[in-house]
């Protein structure tokens, strides 16, 4: 697969996300049910704060430092903080207000979500290892077959985050990738190890 082929695919895949929390968004508006909208306030919120640009920007109860506080979004100002939601999670499915991935390699999105739902999880899962897979296209000393190599072994890591084996297991599954990716040097470490964290 070229670099414009797969630019192509996470493009498509992006989108498909988006529709689908568009869709979650319009679901709980509709419902009139104030649990059941500060549920996917926190949810959309943990989703798409580290991957959308000025995400809390012009809505209720938003501090840069702090992010949301909950205590100031009720009633007609939670249903507007998730009617701009909507709007600013659609300009990110067509590939609009990207948030950079810092060269920290701060990239993980928090994917706590009130939903029981398994393939919930799931996507917000696939979106992070998609952003690390992207990021690697950013490193210019490596090859595409050394960029290839390395996304078969995301592929590979995220699996196992995906799976339903125990922490433990995972950990020892997950550790010669971690092992490998070390020794492709510093900046592909910056890229791949904060997805550690999905392997809780």
């Amino acid at each position: 697969m070229t670099q414009a082929d797969y630019r192509q695919k996470k493009d498509r895949e992006r989108n498909k996300y988006a529709r689908r929390d568009i869709k979650v968004i319009d679901e709980a508006i509709l419902s009139n049910d104030n649990t059941k909208m500060r549920d996917v306030h926190l949810e959309m919120d943990a989703k798409y704060q580290a991957a959308i640009d000025k995400w809390g920007e012009g809505m209720y109860g938003y501090n840069n430092e702090f992010g949301f506080n909950m205590e100031f979004v009720y009633g007609d100002s939670l249903i507007d903080n998730l009617k701009k939601m909507k709007y600013k999670i659609q300009a990110y499915g067509e590939g609009r207000n990207l948030k950079e991935i810092s060269p920290a390699g701060n990239i993980s999105i928090d994917v706590s979500s009130n939903s029981e739902s398994n393939a919930s999880s799931s996507v917000d899962i696939a979106v992070t290892f998609n952003l690390a897979k992207e990021k690697l296209y950013d490193l210019t000393a490596l090859s595409e077959a050394e960029i290839q190599d390395l996304q078969e072994q995301l592929n590979e890591l995220q699996t196992i985050a995906n799976s339903d084996e125990k922490q433990r297991d995972k950990w020892k599954k997950a550790a010669p990738i971690f092992k490998y990716v070390l020794d492709k040097g510093i900046d592909v470490a910056k890229i791949v190890l904060p997805l550690i964290t999905q392997l809780n």
